[in-house]
């Protein structure tokens, strides 16, 4: 099972059948909030949805173009990132994050981003990382603005959610940025 580091609390790891029936009650828990920005959250209504949706991610072959992994944080699951694109040619990918109502405002995804990145840049060897929020969505979109992504404009119209078309900000960060803003880390330290 793949586990990145965060920090001292905090890990992404795979998903396994057994995380199953907290990771449905975290999403029931949080299911009005998070419906408000996410397609894939009415597609989840029962502990064998996420069962499935697990089964599908840890399926041959399916962590070479995509990650899905779990946020725990002191071993309690805590959220979701997903890590897209890995196999695309020209090394463009993109990560996309929910997080429970308990856990919001703690720079949990904040960190789980810079994580995430690192493995993105310095492991699979990516070239372009983007983000892509709801313009509406401020606590999703501080993520990348966070992190030093630069906002590249709008995508109109670039997702539906419960019907309803939603403009996304696109924000990207090259694998030279990265490495320029890890070298200035580095310096100051």
């Amino acid at each position: 099972m793949r586990s990145i580091r965060v920090d001292e609390h905090v890990r992404l790891r795979d998903p396994v059948a057994a995380d199953a029936p907290a990771l449905f009650q975290l999403v029931e828990a949080n299911r009005a909030r998070l419906a408000r920005w996410l397609p894939w959250v009415p597609q989840i209504r029962t502990v064998q949805d996420e069962i499935d949706w697990i089964a599908s991610r840890n399926a041959p072959g399916a962590s070479e173009t995509e990650l899905a992994l779990l946020v725990v944080d002191r071993g309690t699951i805590v959220g979701g990132l997903g890590i897209g694109g890995l196999g695309h040619p020209a090394r463009k990918g993109e990560i996309g994050y929910w997080i429970a109502a308990e856990a919001e405002g703690k720079g949990i995804v904040t960190r789980a981003c810079r994580a995430a990145l690192k493995y993105a840049f310095e492991t699979r060897a990516m070239n372009r990382i983007q983000i892509r929020a709801a313009v509406d969505n401020r606590r999703s979109r501080a993520i990348p603005e966070r992190l030093g992504f630069t906002f590249e404009g709008t995508e109109r119209s670039g997702a539906l959610v419960q019907g309803r078309y939603q403009d996304l900000a696109v924000y990207a960060l090259l694998a030279s940025e990265w490495k320029a803003m890890r070298s200035n880390e580095a310096t100051k330290s």
